[in-house]
């Protein structure tokens, strides 16, 4: 028997030494580079558009699914948001069909465009942008008559990347 000043092991400080690298049963851990999963999947939706526009695969303006009104508010403020935060690239602006189907819009720097991508049920759908004010005017109608968001909903889906004044 240990006296007090001795501490007995027991099982578990045999299996797990805090000063080894090895995890019990797994041996040490492998290396890894670490992968920036955002640039990953950036890159991945600008090779989506691409590919579309080389094949004229684009449904433009064609039949896609719609965020409910009640959903506006949330989506006018993520509009917002995007378009006056220049490192924001993607942002979720609402699910439909049973929220098993999500909306986000996407800057395509390299167009100079924003595309709407809605995921869900297996499938991606990426279409160009148009028209927000619908949601603005949920979110804040003072904003949806600022003249800087009138003339950029005009213009979508053509956007010069240039952030809008937040005031």
């Amino acid at each position: 028997m240990a006296s007090n000043n001795e501490k007995e092991s027991s099982a578990f400080d045999v299996i797990v030494n805090p000063h080894d690298d090895t995890f019990p049963f797994f041996g040490p851990p492998d290396k890894y580079d670490e992968i920036d999963e955002e640039k990953q999947h950036y890159n991945w939706i600008i090779d989506e558009i691409n590919f579309r526009y080389e094949n004229d695969k684009f449904k433009e303006r064609g039949l896609h699914a719609a965020l409910s009104h009640h959903k506006y508010y949330y989506a006018g403020q993520a509009v917002y948001e995007f378009f006056t935060d220049d490192s924001i690239n993607q942002i979720s602006i609402g699910n439909s069909s049973g929220d098993m189907r999500n909306h986000t819009i996407f800057k395509c720097r390299e167009r100079k465009m924003v595309f709407e991508v809605h995921s869900g049920h297996g499938d991606l759908d990426i279409f160009p942008l148009y028209g927000i004010m619908d949601y603005l005017e949920a979110y804040k109608p003072d904003i949806a008559n600022r003249e800087d968001f009138i003339k950029l909903s005009n213009s979508l889906p053509n956007y010069d990347m240039v952030p809008l004044s937040e005031k």
